[in-house]
């Protein structure tokens, strides 16, 4: 009887140790809009990345043209963490913005990729703005903060003033780590060539509550703003922590040839794919899930001369 009494006490013990292991597993939603960007290829990226470099528990949540994320049936606040790369161009009810804006100020936490930054930008709803930092959004939403090689400073162009957002054509650009000292690029090669990209300039908002990770120069050649550009950031809202990165254009092929003489599906998954691009978003997950940054960098990291696109589950992590 006491063997028997033992044994039930250690199956109730590795039980309840089982358990309380698994409730310790950060909770993270995928939650998408539907766009003409790649939305599903997107957030069953992020999966892959995540799974390769966590131990995480994730929902997806990803809207289609007739179904929206908002629609259905979840609780901000049963997550540490959103990871999204847009929540929207049709307007979202604005019940639905607040209940998002209350979580993040009270300690929810978001990692938002590439079109993520328009979110909101259809609908009178500032407050998406704050919480990011810098957005898609109109010169007179905010000023634009750039990299200026010659003064070795931060530029912030008045609202109304400077370049617009705005993209380029696509192509391959060198990322240089501005911010050495943050968790999510400590240790991170401070100058890489990030594969084939649609990059984001000239973005607007406010540097009050941003820390820029990483800049990136964007040509004139290429349409750009002549100005080296935050392409990575963190920013603080409340008790929440923000990541964003521009980095992660995947568009949908048959909306390739939208716009007469741009294929927007030219750069394929090059950008999402790139081990910069997967170190940056994995460990930014991380940090704004945590405050910490645990997960090394993949074995074959980019140079400053040559990019490397792995698909998410061939890539190789040193711990």
């Amino acid at each position: 009887m006491k063997n028997i009494t033992w044994t039930l006490a250690i199956i109730i013990c590795i039980y309840s140790t089982g358990n309380a292991q698994a409730e310790k597993r950060i909770q993270i939603l995928i939650l998408q809009s539907y766009s003409y960007h790649d939305s599903d290829f997107q957030a069953h990226t992020f999966e892959k990345i995540l799974r390769q470099t966590g131990d995480y528990h994730i929902d997806k949540i990803i809207g289609t043209v007739d179904t929206y994320w908002f629609d259905q049936e979840f609780n901000f606040t049963d997550y540490d963490l959103i990871v999204s790369s847009g929540l929207g161009v049709d307007n979202i009810p604005l019940d639905i913005a607040s209940k998002l804006e209350e979580y993040i100020k009270n300690g929810g936490n978001m990692a938002l990729v590439h079109q993520g930054v328009t979110s909101f930008g259809f609908q009178d709803w500032p407050v998406f703005q704050k919480i990011i930092g810098f957005g898609w959004y109109g010169s007179h939403s905010g000023t634009h903060t750039y990299w200026d090689d010659n003064t070795k400073s931060w530029i912030e162009t008045p609202r109304y003033h400077g370049v617009a957002p705005a993209h380029g054509k696509q192509h391959q650009f060198v990322v240089q780590i501005r911010d050495v000292d943050h968790p999510i690029t400590k240790g991170m090669q401070q100058e890489w060539m990030h594969g084939m990209d649609e990059f984001y300039h000239g973005m607007r908002g406010s540097a009050e509550n941003v820390e820029i990770l990483a800049t990136a120069f964007s040509d004139i050649d290429m349409f750009g703003s002549g100005r080296h550009e935050p392409i990575a950031w963190t920013s603080q809202y409340g008790a929440g922590r923000v990541f964003v990165t521009v980095l992660g254009h995947v568009f949908q092929e048959k909306f390739a040839d939208g716009v007469p003489g741009i294929n927007s599906f030219e750069n394929k998954y090059q950008a999402i794919h790139c081990i910069g691009f997967q170190s940056l978003f994995a460990r930014g997950v991380e940090w704004a899930a945590t405050g910490n940054v645990s997960i090394g960098f993949p074995t074959d990291f980019p140079t400053k001369e040559k990019s490397i696109s792995v698909e998410p589950s061939k890539v190789k992590w040193k711990k």
